[in-house]
């Protein structure tokens, strides 16, 4: 076998790359699905070649974190996949163990992406894990709520509504929750807007929370899906300062209220179990069920290792491209 070119694509070459992605994988999104994806942050896109055809691909996109008083890039692998003639066993030459360890070396670094992150499948992870410094961070544990049955779309009433489009107040909120967290996400009006409101079909619905002068107090955004045959509520963002539990129990409410309406029956939601919301909302109705969810990082700066960002990284099912 002809050994591997591992590069960067060029421009006329990235639409072939993501076209054998999809291929690949089954197709798991549209070309517009998979574009949106690469347009949430800068991409991070390595292809192999053997000869001048393309056997493999690693996809992946950065997000700026905050981390202290800097902010960083951490990068989230989303796929990952060789040509079905080169899967084979777990050797040192094994293209999965190339393609990552070559996407580590090319983007990874105490001065680049500082953290790379996902949720690989078996054959990926055991490549990572094995040789190139994988690391899970935790198995899955999910807090997961019964919703009420009701007769129609009943409406989240003065204080709670939907947001359609994110404005300033978006970063306002972040800052304020951010402070209990030790590296997070920056949800500006950018990023929510990106990733929620200008999805295609915006299948994302946003729930603040306002006061009575109209400042943004917290914010829940969620979808429906259908997971093992159950139709679900999947809580993607769950952003509550600490200090505000009135502010956490209105948008519980309402959420209930909303997802309830649409005939779900449960409403899943991610939060680290470091943080307050997951001993918190446990008393009030959410119950800790194990889930699919394996959480791999490979860090670049040993102070910032699996075992720091096991209690100080704040991150939900929005972060990890799963709903």
């Amino acid at each position: 076998m002809s050994a591997l070119t591992i590069r960067a694509p060029h421009e006329h070459e990235r639409e072939p790359l993501l076209a054998f992605v999809r291929a690949e994988l089954g197709a798991p999104r549209t070309p517009r699905e998979q574009a949106w994806q690469q347009a949430l942050g800068p991409p991070r896109c390595l292809g192999a070649w053997r000869g001048a055809e393309l056997v493999g691909a690693v996809l992946g996109r950065a997000t700026a974190v905050r981390l202290g008083d800097r902010v960083r890039t951490f990068t989230l692998i989303s796929d990952l996949c060789v040509a079905r003639a080169l899967r084979g066993g777990l050797a040192r030459a094994s293209p999965y163990v190339e393609l990552l360890g070559a996407f580590f070396e090319h983007f990874g670094g105490s001065e680049r992406d500082l953290v790379h992150f996902g949720t690989p499948v078996e054959r990926s992870w055991r490549a990572g894990v094995g040789q190139l410094g994988y690391e899970l961070l935790r198995p899955g544990l999910v807090l997961v709520r019964a919703l009420p049955t009701v007769r129609g779309a009943d409406e989240p009433g003065q204080t709670v509504r939907v947001v359609e489009h994110f404005d300033h107040q978006a970063l306002w909120l972040d800052e304020r929750c951010c402070g209990a967290w030790g590296a997070s996400v920056v949800r500006d009006a950018a990023y929510l807007n990106a990733r929620y409101a200008d999805a295609p079909e915006a299948p994302y619905e946003a729930l603040g929370c306002f006061d009575a002068e109209g400042v943004l107090r917290g914010l829940v955004v969620w979808r429906a899906a259908r997971l093992g045959g159950e139709a679900l509520a999947l809580v993607l963002e769950w952003l509550v300062p600490d200090a505000e539990p009135e502010v956490a129990a209105r948008l519980d409410a309402a959420l209930a209220r909303r997802a309830a309406a649409r005939g779900l029956g449960h409403a899943v939601l991610l939060v680290p179990p470091w943080s307050k919301w997951f001993t918190c909302l446990q008393t009030a109705g959410w119950l800790v069920r194990p889930a699919d969810i394996a959480l791999a990082v490979r860090t670049f700066h040993p102070r910032h290792d699996a075992s720091w960002l096991r209690e100080h990284w704040w991150y939900g099912l929005g972060e990890l491209d799963l709903a």
